[in-house]
Order: C-alpha cells, then structure tokens, then sequence
C-alpha cells in the first residue's frame, strides 16, 4: 500500500507535507546509549543517597563480632533498610522511627500478654498430673516430649490473643494510613510469639525479641547519623524545593513556547529535538 501524504497549513503561505513513515519511531542506533538527564538530578539529589544507610546495614552482616552481638536476626537491620530507607524530611524520618518502635513494642507485649496466659495453663495442667509429683525436675522436659505444651488451652490462648492483635493492628492498618509502619512491625512481633516459636517453648521467655530490637537499634542508629550529617532536610525546604522544581518545569515550558512557534516544520515530527523536549519536561 502506497503511504498517503497529508498536507496543512501552518501559515497563509506556507503548507507542510508530513509523510506517515516519518511520524514511525526511528530504529535506535548499536552506540552505547547515553544516560538519561533524569539520572544527573538524581544523583545529585542528596535524598538520592539513601542507600548509604542500607549500605551500612549490609556491612554490619561481614562482621562477626556485631553478628555476635546482634543475634540471629542481624538481617533485620537490612529488611528495615528497605522498608524505610531514610529518604525523608528529618521530621517526617523521626515520626516514622517512633510508630516503628511503638508497634514493635506493641506486638511484643501482646506476645508477652499470650505467652503468661498460655504458660499458665501449661504449668496447671502438669502439677495436677500425679504422674510428674514423684520427680518435679523431669516434669518439664517430660511435658516437651509428651507434647503436653501444645494442648488445647495453651493453644486456645495463643489464637485469641493473636487474633485480638491481628485485629487491633489490621484496623488501625485501614483506618490510620499512617500508622502503617506500626502495623506491620507490631504484626511482626505478633507473629513471632504467637504463631512461629512463642508455642514450642515450655517456660516464659519473654526476651524473645531481644535480637531483633537490636537490629532494629542498630537501623535507628544508621538513620539518624546519615539524615542528620549526610544529607539533613527539614519540611519547610522540602516543600519549597518541591514547588521550586515545578515552577523551574513550567518556566521551561514557557520559554519552549517561541521555540516552537519559530521552528521549522521538519522539528516539529515525533522524533524532533522540540517534541523530545516536550516529552522530557512532561515526564
């Protein structure tokens, strides 16, 4: 099929011919390609760098002696990283760390709430046994063995203070979109002590989560040192170099307007200098 041209005009005395194969996209060309302009404002962004922190929560893994103190949940200093890495104004940063530590220590005292009232069952149904009165040291270990700690009561008791949490934690998940951080790490807590290794222990243990708040210190700690000294930001300025930028965007647009009402009409195709300008600011 033979393409058809399509003639306007642009003036009185001037009429433009666009050929549809020229409005088709260009093949790209085997150079390497050459970074988007977006990329240099990135970088040099300083909220851009917030992957130092993660970073930094990587390295405490190589050590052996922080690995030491940390426990077996290191990697949750990196986890947190991820979830919220310190990107945000230092108001904003502050407030998300403390809903963070308010929902762990939330979770980890219904956990704690559950593990008494289950432990309490557990330890009642073995001193009315007749059986662990002969010797009360093998009592326990026997119960263990015996399965006697994953009765019915203790289990009741570990399901409804998991499902009070759930719920207390899923509301305010829906209903306080900014309690989000709480949530889920109250959720974490939760699920740590009712439902993963809170039943299969026979005694109290309520120190549980002692290494996993020390990961979660030891982000707190990383945050606070690179949104203070690295790259410190208030709302005020965030604010203002938010609008500063739009603004900057919108002046750009005005002065392409005389480019384009000065432009020539082979500028004005799909891969043209102007329309990739365009393109750019719009996106």
């Amino acid at each position: 099929m033979v393409a058809r041209e399509t003639k306007f005009c642009l003036a009185e005395d001037s009429t433009v011919t666009l050929n549809p194969e020229t409005l088709l996209p260009r093949e790209k060309s085997l150079g390497s390609p050459s970074p988007p302009p977006e990329s240099y404002t990135l970088l040099s962004s300083m909220p851009a760098w917030c992957w130092v922190a993660t970073l930094a929560s990587f390295i405490i893994l190589l050590s052996n002696a922080s690995l030491r103190t940390i426990g077996v949940t290191g990697f949750f200093a990196l986890l947190t990283s991820l979830l919220l890495p310190p990107y945000l104004p230092v108001q904003l940063t502050i407030f998300l760390l403390s809903t963070l530590v308010a929902g762990l220590l939330s979770g980890w005292g219904i956990g704690i709430g559950a593990m008494r009232a289950a432990n309490a069952q557990i330890q009642a149904s073995i001193k009315t046994n007749p059986v662990f009165q002969a010797n009360p040291a093998l009592a326990q270990p026997t119960a263990v063995f015996s399965g006697w700690f994953l009765g019915a009561r203790s289990t009741a008791m570990y399901c409804a203070f998991h499902g009070l949490g759930a719920f207390i934690f899923g509301a305010m998940r829906a209903y306080a979109v900014k309690l989000t951080f709480m949530s889920i790490f109250g959720t974490i807590a939760l699920d740590v002590f009712c439902m993963s290794v809170g039943p299969l222990f026979p005694s109290k243990r309520y120190t549980r989560l002692n290494s996993m708040a020390i990961a979660v210190g030891c982000y707190i700690a990383i945050v606070i040192v690179t949104t203070l000294f690295i790259f410190p930001e208030t709302m005020s300025h965030a604010a203002l170099d938010t609008v500063a930028g739009q603004l900057q965007r919108i002046a750009q647009l005005i002065q392409m307007q005389d480019s384009v009402l000065g432009a020539r009409p082979e500028e004005l195709t799909r891969d043209g200098t102007l329309i990739r300008k365009f393109k750019a600011l719009r996106a």
